[in-house]
């Protein structure tokens, strides 16, 4: 077993090693020398991340598909954060279910356009070519009008903005392809085809390793409390995302959004 210990309060959660390495390379790189040296003691730490949100994760390396329950899970902020989540510690086949329940979350409205809070959170935390990126494009190319554009308060990332552009001039260019004729899987999921990379490149892309924090006394393991994988969890989810970390966008994108902002003004969404 090891021990993690998850958000600003530490909630703590003890995981069988072998299943954790087995979902997960991020994990299997971090413990990579658990059959040549004793596994640490100490736990490490992700004060950063959503106790609740980590805990599902930990219940679908457990249980499966099964584990998530769509009527406890209704909540899209829930849905991205853990796609999101999944991706730092690459469970792929997590991240493809996750989105699926996100496409059924979103055909239960007909006609929704995910708002500008979730398109940007999306893009603070996921790389360019994210087929979440993706999905969040096709969705307001399919269903955004004019009156969603200009009346948005808040100002859209300008990835996602050329992005959109892009699609919109390829969907007038070929008006003749037929709405929703491309299969999901095939543009959506994450395929579990990069080779093996070292700890240098994988924690590039996610942050440094966590850190191990120190042994605990005999009378704080005493009081120690294991937190148990559940899909149901009684506390409720954050009404809004976490703390938004570096954005992907560069500096010279950033530069330009005001310009491509604009410019969207006149153009006419049909």
């Amino acid at each position: 077993m090891v021990q993690i210990n998850v958000g600003p309060s530490g909630t703590p959660f003890d995981i069988h090693v072998e299943l954790l390495c087995s979902c997960s390379p991020y994990f299997d790189l971090l413990y990579g020398n658990r059959t040549l040296e004793p596994i640490p003691s100490d736990p490490i730490c992700f004060p950063d991340e959503d106790p609740d949100v980590f805990a599902e994760l930990l219940a679908w390396m457990y249980h499966g598909d099964d584990s998530i329950d769509i009527p406890s899970r209704s909540d899209v902020f829930f849905l991205l954060r853990l796609w999101i989540l999944a991706e730092k510690f690459e469970v792929f086949k997590l991240q493809n279910h996750a989105i699926e329940l996100l496409r059924i979350e979103i055909d239960k409205r007909p006609g929704r356009v995910l708002g500008v809070n979730k398109v940007d959170y999306v893009y603070t935390h996921t790389q360019p070519q994210s087929p979440l990126r993706l999905f969040f494009v096709d969705n307001w190319v399919r269903n955004a009008t004019q009156a969603h554009l200009l009346s948005r308060q808040e100002p859209l990332p300008y990835p996602f903005l050329k992005s959109f552009c892009s699609a919109l001039l390829e969907r007038r260019e070929n008006p003749n392809t037929a709405e929703g004729e491309f299969d999901f899987a095939e543009r959506y999921y994450v395929r579990n085809s990069r080779p093996r990379e070292n700890h240098e490149n994988i924690f590039s892309r996610h942050g440094d390793p966590p850190e191990p924090v120190r042994t605990a006394t005999a009378e704080e393991a005493s009081k120690r409390k294991i937190a148990v994988p559940s899909s149901r969890r009684h506390k409720s989810s954050p009404a809004s995302p976490s703390p938004a970390r570096t954005p992907v966008s560069t500096k010279k994108e950033n530069a330009a959004k005001s310009d491509l902002a604009s410019q969207m003004e006149d153009f006419h969404i049909v």
